[in-house]
């Protein structure tokens, strides 16, 4: 019995220590993806601990606990206040998965909600050129036929791209992922529009890394851009709300997170036999500057993806500086 004590306040104890050192440790950052489950693993334990009487045990998953609580907490921000004055602007972010095979609804969804810039992710060739071809009509402006086609990343725009660059690049064995800018034409308005497509750090340290050094160069080129205009990042981060590497992405661009909500909806579902239909991360985002109002982004339906689309409703409410 005394080993099994032992046991279970390891279970409590090490998870913690991990999540607390995730800024750090890779194992505790993939640690942080399930933090909803963990959390509710932690209640779970300690409750039937304490039903035991086993006090070790449930005071090592009462700190798993709290410390879950307070990266959600330190996630959570609510939507400001009031109704502001300025034009209104709906972004989307979907990633679309490699071997798609329905771009038609893809359009069928765009259409439906007519957001005024769109960033998709893992679109390539006959697929890419496909939702680009149906779409064309509403948004006569993209990334399609230009000097930066060659990624994985397309954006969408209903305003004239007055500029497209590339704002970060890493590779990671032969794969390279991208971060596009565009520099929008909204009414006599200048918007700089981020698509974010990070690697995923579930294969290994060097991809964890390579995520890092994106979000990081990502922070510091929205807080540049943020000087003159306001500033939008879109994407598949592969970067869950509770991150200690979203958090400083966030603090570095003076950026917040429109989830809106304490614990926001997984956005990439593992579909697995025996798991709920919801178990996923939230790892896409859409982020703004603080000129930008906002309310908590929607996922839409199921488009053939892992990924849910994500939209948000913003409001433009700064002048051309």
């Amino acid at each position: 019995m005394p080993i099994l004590k032992a046991l279970l306040a390891v279970l409590g104890l090490a998870p913690a220590v991990a999540l607390i050192a995730a800024e750090w440790f890779w194992p505790g950052d993939l640690l942080v993806f399930f933090l909803p489950w963990l959390a509710f693993g932690a209640y779970a334990l300690f409750a039937a601990m304490l039903v035991l009487g086993w006090r070790l045990p449930a005071a090592t998953a009462a700190v798993l606990l709290i410390v879950c609580a307070g990266l959600v907490g330190s996630a959570w921000r609510t939507p400001p206040a009031g109704e502001p004055a300025g034009r209104p602007f709906r972004v989307t972010t979907f990633n679309t998965l490699v071997g798609n095979a329905h771009p038609e609804t893809i359009g069928t969804f765009l259409r439906a909600e007519l957001p005024d810039v769109v960033a998709l992710q893992e679109t390539f060739g006959p697929f890419k050129e496909a939702v680009v071809a149906s779409l064309r009509d509403v948004y006569p402006y993209s990334s399609a036929g230009t000097a930066v086609e060659e990624s994985d990343i397309e954006i969408l725009s209903r305003h004239p791209i007055m500029e497209l660059t590339f704002a970060a690049t890493e590779r990671v064995g032969r794969t390279a992922y991208r971060v596009m800018r565009a520099v929008l034409d909204v009414d006599d308005m200048r918007v700089a529009f981020y698509a974010v497509h990070a690697p995923t750090p579930r294969f290994g340290a060097a991809d964890w890394e390579a995520r890092n050094r994106i979000l990081a160069d990502v922070g510091v080129a929205a807080r540049r851009d943020a000087l003159m205009m306001p500033v939008i990042v879109a994407g598949d981060f592969n970067t869950p709300s509770w991150s200690p590497h979203l958090r400083r992405l966030l603090d570095t661009g003076n950026l917040t997170d429109t989830s809106g909500r304490l614990l926001p909806s997984a956005t990439r579902l593992v579909d697995r036999e025996g798991l709920p239909l919801s178990f996923g991360a939230p790892v896409d985002h859409i982020l703004v500057s603080s000129d930008v109002h906002w309310t908590p982004v929607r996922l839409g339906p199921a488009l053939g993806s892992d990924h849910l689309p994500v939209t948000a409703d913003l409001v433009l409410a700064s002048p051309l500086r």
